[in-house]
């Protein structure tokens, strides 16, 4: 698996410069059977095996030479399992495997059903885009086509894997969006965002500013932002995103987070949604 491939040999070229820049020692390896400390790690270890004579504290590496110590090298990176190999987001990467090879087989002709199911996945915005963006990419793929989109194909996994680019995650909010407008719509035909100067952008429906054309550009620095209903799924993520920032340390007060997520969208009563 070209991905996962990359990913060790990055690893271990990082490794070596550390190692050349620091001047240490490279990384060795114990078996567990002969690593005395992890005796202390055991659930079912006893006083006896942690005691004063014990292995645990007169074990090979405190009574042996250096020379003699039970340690190797002889262990590969190429022996690790992938599923071990630790990887940038990689819950995301597991829930749009799941999504992709699991939900899609259950909605073949329902998406908006997926859909639903990975927006109530995370309560973070950015994860979810991420998701979905892997989903979409998956579906899309000559491997749903060919019917060999399944968990055990390696190329297939690592089509998921792969980062999202730019436009994936463009496509994923906005399909994101548009799942939240059916209730702006009632909203609209109720009378309900009149006060909003609503208006058709595509598919979704958009506000340009109580004061009309061009008010949202001069105050917020945007020409439009969809209007989403406080009671919504999507809107809350939005808010949390607000809420949290893309790394979840910012954290404001209400009108600061109202004025944060008005970068992204209008929000109904967002300050009491």
């Amino acid at each position: 698996m070209p991905y996962f491939q990359n990913r060790v040999a990055e690893v271990k070229e990082n490794l070596a410069q550390v190692k050349k820049l620091c001047n240490v020692e490279g990384v060795f390896y114990v078996e567990s059977a002969l690593n005395p400390s992890d005796l202390s790690t055991r659930a079912m270890a006893t006083i006896n095996e942690l005691g004063p004579d014990s292995v645990h504290q007169t074990g090979p590496f405190f009574s042996l030479p250096r020379s003699e110590w039970p340690i190797t090298q002889s262990c590969s990176s190429k022996d690790i399992p992938v599923n071990e190999i630790k990887i940038r987001n990689k819950l995301a990467v597991t829930a749009a495997t799941r999504a992709t090879f699991c939900f899609s087989s259950v909605y073949p002709t329902n998406s908006w059903s997926v859909l639903e199911g990975i927006l109530s996945y995370s309560i973070s915005l950015v994860k979810v885009k991420r998701i979905l963006a892997r989903y979409i990419r998956g579906v899309s793929s000559s491997f749903r086509k060919s019917g060999s989109l399944v968990i055990d194909n390696p190329e297939a996994y690592e089509l998921i894997a792969c980062e999202p680019t730019r436009d994936e995650l463009q496509r994923a909010e906005k399909l994101i969006l548009l799942h939240g407008i059916p209730q702006t719509k009632e909203a609209l035909n109720a009378g309900k965002l009149d006060s909003l100067l609503p208006s058709r952008e595509g598919r979704l429906i958009v506000t340009r500013g109580r004061l009309g054309e061009k008010s949202l550009e001069l105050l917020l620095g945007v020409k439009s932002l969809p209007i989403l209903m406080p009671e919504t799924i999507v809107a809350n993520l939005f808010m949390m995103f607000a809420h949290s920032g893309e790394l979840g340390l910012v954290h404001r007060s209400a009108v600061t987070i109202l004025a944060r997520s008005r970068v992204l969208v209008w929000i109904v009563r967002g300050r009491i949604g």
